[in-house]
C-alpha cells in the first residue's frame, strides 16, 4: 500500500513520489532514495550527568529533534538549548538507546520516547 506524500525533486529530474514503509522514493534510481524519518521530529528524553548536568542545570528533558540525523548534529541541538555545553564538547560520550554512539557523521534514527544519555568522561584513582 503506498502513500503519496510531498513531492521531492532531485538532481536527476525524478518528480514522481511515494512513501513504502520506512523510505520516500522517487522513482528507482538508488539517488532518488530518501529516508522519511529525516522529514519526522520525535520527542526524546535526554539525561545529563555530572558536568553536562552541572552546565545545564538540570538533569533531563524532553526535546523535539529530527528523526534521522548525525550524532553531531544531535549535539549541536544540543548545544543550541544549552550553549555552556560547548565546553565538554570533546570530551563527552552519547549514549542512544543505551547504547554508545560516537560523535560524527554516524546517522541515528530516533523515535518518540528515546533516551539520548550525555556521559561524562571517565576518570580513575
Amino acid at each position: 500500500m503506498f502513500l503519496h506524500c510531498k513531492l521531492i525533486m532531485n538532481s536527476s529530474g525524478c518528480r514522481s513520489s511515494e512513501v513504502k514503509g520506512n523510505t520516500v522514493r522517487t522513482c528507482d534510481r538508488e539517488e532518488c532514495v530518501y529516508s522519511r524519518a529525516a522529514f519526522m521530529k520525535s520527542e526524546v528524553l535526554v539525561l545529563y550527568f555530572a558536568k553536562s548536568a552541572e552546565l545545564t542545570g538540570i538533569k533531563s528533558e524532553t526535546i523535539s529533534v529530527q528523526s534521522e540525523l548525525s550524532t553531531l548534529q544531535l549535539w549541536q541541538e544540543l548545544e543550541k538549548l544549552h550553549p555552556k555545553l560547548s565546553a565538554v564538547r570533546d570530551q563527552v560520550v552519547l549514549a542512544v538507546r543505551q547504547e554508545y554512539v560516537s560523535l560524527g557523521d554516524q546517522r541515528v534514527i530516533l523515535r518518540d520516547g528515546d533516551e539520548v544519555a550525555i556521559i561524562p568522561p571517565l576518570s580513575g584513582g
